[in-house]
């Protein structure tokens, strides 16, 4: 399949070198990866300057964006109307993927699934205790998405379309968790949407309570809203509990991180509209970058 990759930025000056670094170095074997969209939504930083400089290495690297800001969903929406691929990956803009993913996720959609999406492998840049509950909260989205419900689990960072379907779709532009949002769609249409186990990427976790709250918040927020708008059945403790206590046997320490993190976030409240989100500025570098990247 020829691949569109599609990478919505705002303020990714910290990060937006060390992926497309990545993808200029990434060899899909079975699929093609044509073009490198990125949508700068009116950094004010590097952003544009770092993305245009690799623009300039990679003919495949074209950099698309305009003002005001729009939010992550109509950058994404912007990104999959300009895509020339019979498959759109879409990647946030600081993470880096693994050997094989772009090819792993592409084989599912030619395989018949009309989404796919990976799994995001934390790394921390320092060692506090909010990173360590921050990484085991990943790791238990990992665990769910192994599960009956794992569709519900597509994340943001890492997942594909197939470019008609994702065309043929109207996302609003004011929805936060916009993987959801696509996720819920595809299956109410008919269609599949598949985990591609060798779609993986690595990104670092919020290491501050601040970033770990309000990051935690959003994605809190955006679940309730598509409860609202697009018919998301909220998880049962039925589904969470053996995942959560899965990952807890495995790593105490860590579950009594991510518990303690978690209930105190649940005592602030966050309704951030998307043009007005936040960038959570401690997991942002790149995990490549950083020669103290960890687990």
């Amino acid at each position: 399949m020829n691949v569109s990759i599609v990478v919505p930025a705002h303020q990714e000056e910290a990060s937006i070198g060390t992926l497309l670094d990545a993808l200029r170095d990434h060899r899909a074997e079975r699929h093609t990866i044509g073009e490198i969209l990125v949508y700068d939504d009116s950094s004010t930083d590097a952003t544009v300057a770092i993305a245009n400089e690799r623009g300039r290495r990679d003919r495949r690297v074209r950099v698309l964006g305009g003002t005001p800001r729009v939010g992550r969903a109509a950058a994404t929406k912007k990104l999959i109307a300009e895509a020339l691929g019979d498959a759109v990956v879409k990647l946030d803009a600081d993470v880096v993927p693994d050997v094989g993913a772009v090819d792993a996720l592409c084989d599912a959609i030619a395989g018949g699934a009309s989404m796919s999406f990976g799994v995001c492998e934390p790394r921390s840049r320092r060692r506090t205790f909010v990173a360590r509950g921050a990484a085991h909260a990943a790791r238990i989205v990992k665990e769910l998405q192994r599960g009956p419900r794992g569709a519900d689990f597509a994340v943001g960072r890492i997942f594909a379309l197939r470019r008609d379907v994702a065309r043929a779709m109207d996302l609003p532009a004011d929805v936060t968790n916009e993987d959801h949002w696509f996720s819920l769609k595809v299956r109410a249409q008919g269609g599949a949407v598949a985990f591609a186990m060798g779609a993986s990427c690595r990104f670092l976790v919020p290491d501050t309570f601040d970033d770990y709250r309000r990051q935690s918040n959003r994605v809190r927020e955006g679940e309730r809203q598509l409860e609202r708008v697009a018919g998301l059945e909220p998880m049962s403790l039925r589904v969470l509990a053996p995942a959560i206590a899965r990952c807890a046997i495995r790593d105490p320490v860590g579950a009594a991180c991510w518990a303690a993190i978690y209930g105190a976030s649940l005592l602030t409240t966050s309704r951030e509209r998307p043009v007005d989100e936040v960038p959570i500025r401690s997991s942002k570098g790149g995990p490549e970058k950083r020669a103290d990247a960890r687990r």
